[in-house]
């Protein structure tokens, strides 16, 4: 970063020597401290983080998800599960619609 604030710097005096106004180009880098480390989005070992990673299809998404932390075991194997079971519910919940109809229909038919 330093190399880049004292480029920035020396083209900028070098505007000004021209007679142009460099405060628009002017920059100021934020120097990062060595123990800060990248962030990441979820929490190792929770719910959300399987479902962010369940739904990464990409690998800017898993590393977004993790802060760049290593997966685990756990977590790959259970993310690869969460759609699969989603999709099984979703087609129960439609089986489960079509016997309530068909038991709706059986009680009217009797009525008959």
């Amino acid at each position: 970063m330093t190399k880049m604030q004292d480029a920035n710097t020396i083209a900028c005096d070098l505007l000004t020597v021209c007679g142009f106004d460099e405060s628009m180009l002017q920059a100021h880098f934020k120097k990062k401290q060595k123990n800060e480390k990248c962030a990441g989005v979820t929490v190792p070992i929770s719910q959300e983080r399987l479902d962010v990673l369940a739904e990464a299809s990409t690998q800017g998404a898993h590393f977004a998800a993790t802060g760049g932390q290593h997966f685990t075991l756990d977590d790959v194997f259970q993310a690869a599960e969460i759609p699969v079971r989603k999709e099984q519910i979703k087609k129960m919940e439609k089986s489960k619609k079509e016997r309530s109809a068909g038991i709706a229909l059986m009680g009217e038919a009797k009525k008959i």
